[in-house]
């Protein structure tokens, strides 16, 4: 849930605004900033900022749910401090962080398709969607490998949001491996439990990165 549902939504989201800003557009600077500004944040500093907004008592979240009448100032949600609710709270938090990184990467990548071959593509008869198909994804098609792989990696490994968020709580709905053994290391001082799950990290990231790139290589050369 939260390495692949985030990336999911980081990558698809992401992707939608790389297609938006790469229009010329008046304000287009602005709206660059606005949307890049998360990915140059800490993972502390976000996971600080979300917890104000997701508390219970004064929290921004309830309080405009209230105002619209979707939840009772006498019972407001538990963010993060309910089962329910910790992980999925965490996955947005996630998706809001992660989306200015594919936005940054695949405009770049964008920016690099030759208009020729859109030019081109018209004067064959070609439309919007075939365009995209045939010659915008190929030609972005490395960048894409590259960047969701990335960040899939860094989404596992992110410990630093969930700590700043929940600490794994409550009850470990949100623990992943690598805050679980920041947990080990810093209330237990189980090295040597902590260690095992270390390996166990770099285990699982070898064998995914491995498989990834076996299959993104078996779908470019039948591409080709």
């Amino acid at each position: 849930i939260w390495v692949f549902v985030s990336l999911f939504f980081q990558f698809t989201i992401g992707f939608m605004l790389a297609l938006f800003l790469k229009r010329k557009f008046r304000g287009r600077g602005l709206d660059q900033g606005a949307i890049f500004f998360p990915w140059a944040i800490s993972g502390f500093l976000i996971g600080i900022l979300w917890r104000w907004l997701y508390n219970g008592a004064y929290g921004p979240v309830n309080e405009i749910l209230i105002r619209l009448g979707l939840v009772s100032r006498a019972a407001p949600i538990g963010f993060l401090s309910t089962a329910e609710f910790a992980m999925p709270s965490a996955v947005v938090t996630n998706i809001w962080y992660g989306i200015a990184f594919f936005a940054i990467m695949i405009q770049a990548a964008l920016q690099g398709v030759p208009d020729e071959l859109y030019e081109a593509s018209e004067m064959d008869g070609a439309g919007r969607v075939r365009q995209f198909f045939k010659i915008t994804i190929p030609f972005i098609y490395p960048v894409l490998i590259l960047t969701t792989l990335l960040r899939s990696i860094w989404i596992l490994n992110f410990a630093d949001l969930i700590y700043s968020l929940t600490k794994g709580g409550p009850r470990g709905a949100t623990e992943i491996l690598t805050s679980y053994m920041m947990n080990l290391i810093i209330f237990e001082s189980n090295y040597g439990k902590a260690s095992a799950v270390g390996i166990i990290v770099v285990l699982m990231l070898l064998i995914w990165s491995s498989a990834y790139l076996a299959v993104a290589r078996f779908e470019e050369v039948n591409d080709f």
